[in-house]
């Protein structure tokens, strides 16, 4: 059989999250989200040694800031002596979020955790058997921003090794979706002539380049709606001259996006069974839903500022709550589609859709959110409060038409 080594490579791990936007759960499920990214790495930690293998790479985030809890260190620290027990190493790297100046008080971790100290990109041999040996080699953040192209100090492909890895918490050079740290060109990583890259810092999952992989495994539990779908780590064989990924999810709460269309006649009763229909495949998991209603008109805008629809939501998440697997709706919101209101109404709502998207919603807010009463009205994200501004002007609009 051909000589091989398979290990796991995640990142973004972000652990204990304090998920400030979502503290109007109720409580028993804002205790199960405080807890998801434990339970996914948890999770992580349990697919390693079921699966045997050789050793985990961790790219970057591992906590959710420079000022790492101590929890999360402890239960860091804790799983890594468990991994140690089978036999299984460790590599890691620090990031943008957990950056190694910014952690004054850590935690030390057992032998089979190998730390890349610094900014300098320095290499560690793995030797498996007396045949076989992988050098990986990488950096971690000493600062919050790296800046710098650091691609240009990775070693070239070491010719002694059986493998060479690369391990980078970076972004391609101008991703405008994402600030920009450690910009990279793929051809640039391709010409280091490694065997596999672990990179990190992209929550989106994406497999940059096949043979050889370029993978972002993606975080391994979202945080926010903006992050849907599965979220997990690669399993990774490497053999001569072939690699074979496999993605394995590991999140324990999953946010969901729904998009219903109302009509004016529709009932709520109807409403209702639309809803459900459009859940009826999400029975076996944990979900997290945000509803976004369109309308092309007042009369559903005018009955969600009346409540009715709120109303609506909270009967569905008492029907949709169960012990083991849930589904909770934590959010609904309502948007009027403008080319169908009338030209008075769309020139203005247009004007709002301006104004708002210039505005510093934190500089508006930063009176009340300074006030130490105050402050705890404004957990949930900014763009949340933006757009429930947006739905009220809508609202007065219609209702001071209506009026006349």
């Amino acid at each position: 059989m051909a000589q091989s080594i398979s290990f796991i490579h995640a990142a973004d791990l972000h652990l204990d999250s304090p998920f400030k936007g979502l503290s109007h759960l109720p409580e028993n499920i804002f205790d199960e989200v405080r807890q998801s990214t434990f339970h996914s790495f948890h999770h992580l930690i349990e697919t390693a040694i079921s699966r045997q293998v050789d050793f985990i790479i961790l790219v970057g985030d591992l906590f959710d800031h420079e000022r790492q809890s101590l929890k999360a260190q402890i239960r860091l620290r804790n799983a890594f002596q468990e991994l140690a027990k089978h036999h299984i190493q460790v590599y890691l790297s620090y990031g943008n979020h957990d950056f190694i100046n910014g952690n004054i008080h850590a935690v030390a971790f057992p032998e089979n955790v190998h730390v890349f100290p610094d900014e300098t990109i320095r290499s560690f041999t793995f030797q498996k058997t007396d045949t076989l040996s992988v050098q990986l080699s990488g950096f971690s953040y000493e600062k919050r921003a790296v800046k710098e192209q650091k691609i240009m100090e990775y070693p070239d492909r070491d010719p002694s090794a059986d493998f060479h890895i690369g391990l980078l918490h970076g972004s391609v050079d101008g991703n405008k979706q994402h600030d920009t740290y450690a910009p990279f060109h793929v051809q640039q990583l391709l010409d280091k002539d490694y065997d596999y890259w672990a990179l990190g810092h992209i929550h989106k999952r994406q497999e940059l380049h096949h043979a050889p992989p370029i993978i972002y495994p993606g975080n391994i539990q979202s945080r926010h709606r903006n992050e849907q779908g599965t979220k997990g780590c690669y399993l990774v064989e490497l053999q001569k001259d072939h690699a074979k990924t496999s993605f394995l999810p590991l999140h324990r709460i999953e946010f969901l996006q729904l998009d219903v269309h109302l009509i004016d006649n529709l009932k709520l009763d109807e409403v209702e069974s639309t809803v459900l229909k459009k859940l009826n495949d999400k029975q076996d998991g944990r979900y997290l839903v945000s509803i976004t209603w369109h309308s092309t008109s007042e009369y559903w805008v005018t009955e969600h500022a009346n409540g009715w629809l709120d109303d609506l939501i909270e009967s569905l998440n008492e029907q949709l709550y169960a012990d083991d697997a849930w589904i909770y709706i934590y959010k609904n919101d309502i948007k009027l589609k403008k080319h169908d209101v009338p030209e008075y109404n769309a020139q203005f709502i247009a004007e709002i859709d301006r104004a708002f998207s210039e505005m510093d919603m934190i500089e508006e807010l930063n009176d009340l959110t300074r006030h130490a009463k105050g402050r705890r009205f404004f957990e949930r994200p900014e763009e949340d409060w933006k757009e429930a501004a947006k739905q009220l002007l809508y609202v007065e609009l219609l209702h001071t038409e209506s009026e006349e």
